[in-house]
């Protein structure tokens, strides 16, 4: 008799399967309706990470504790608000945008609403990327 395996091997079909099968039942919607209707409630703003690139192993580590705290809390029944957001702002934003431009010196004296504006799409960019990879690490937030 052929033992059965406890844990399948990872892969990222499973991995799509999986999320399509939260989204298309619309999961995260349904958990945050059905809990906490009449029970106390739970507030949670997210210290949130800069969008300057991919996440790392601390912003994953982060967001996937935020994470369950969150959800055990509306796991007890909590009525739980949680606000997950980007830090898309200051100086991060700028140096990262000068370091991948390879601009130095006196090269860096530009527009400065073209570079904002530069500094708005660099932001936006990586707020989506990263929102799609804690969708992968399993993060409703």
């Amino acid at each position: 008799m052929q033992k059965k395996k406890l844990l399948e091997p990872y892969s990222r079909q499973k991995e799509e399967e999986i999320t399509h099968f939260w989204l298309k039942g619309k999961v995260p919607a349904l958990v945050r309706k059905q809990s906490g209707k009449q029970k106390k409630a739970f507030y949670f703003m997210d210290g949130p990470p800069y969008a300057t690139g991919h996440i790392h192993m601390g912003t994953a580590l982060n967001k996937i504790q935020k994470d369950v705290a969150i959800r055990s809390r509306r796991m007890q029944g909590c009525n739980v608000f949680d606000r997950p957001g980007y830090d898309c702002h200051g100086l991060p934003i700028e140096t990262q945008l000068l370091k991948e431009s390879r601009v130095t010196g006196h090269e860096s004296r530009v527009n400065v609403l073209e570079f904002r504006n530069k500094c708005k799409e660099y932001a936006l960019k990586y707020v989506d990327i990263q929102r799609e990879e804690f969708k992968r690490l399993g993060v409703f937030g």
